[in-house]
């Protein structure tokens, strides 16, 4: 009597497909990280040897390229950034605008912003990154 074997099928994920959702799922979670909080995004900013404190309620402002602001968060363009500021502002005593602005953007970029605070009638405090201390070598 001839016994014979049954063939198992063995089950198997196509992997392919994962692969794309994970790449997706990456990317999202990234951007969603970024969006979250200002400070997030890495910017060269300029040195200052001294390092004032921030008060504790600021308006985040960060300027990006092609006169775009994140201002909280939100992205405006340059015609919109006096009256996001203005309704950030409303309800404050005295209201300060933390700016964060790549040391490779132009004077005028930040004379802008500098304008603007001023007609909405805020503190405007730059934001900066510690110098490093000189050690002497010998």
């Amino acid at each position: 009597m001839k016994i014979q074997r049954r063939n198992r099928h063995r089950g198997h994920i196509e992997a392919a497909s994962l692969s794309d959702i994970l790449f997706f799922l990456l990317i999202f979670f990234l951007m969603i990280a970024t969006l979250a909080s200002p400070s997030a995004m890495q910017m060269l900013l300029p040195q200052s040897s001294t390092a004032p404190s921030t008060p504790s309620q600021v308006i985040n402002l960060s300027v990006m390229p092609n006169q775009q602001y994140n201002v909280e968060g939100q992205i405006v363009g340059a015609a919109e950034l006096e009256s996001a500021l203005a309704s950030r502002a409303e309800g404050q005593e005295s209201p300060v605008v933390l700016v964060r602005i790549e040391k490779t953007s132009s004077v005028q970029d930040l004379v802008d912003v500098a304008d603007v605070t001023a007609k909405v009638g805020a503190k405007l405090v730059l934001a900066t990154s510690a110098k490093p201390t000189a050690t002497s070598s010998k």
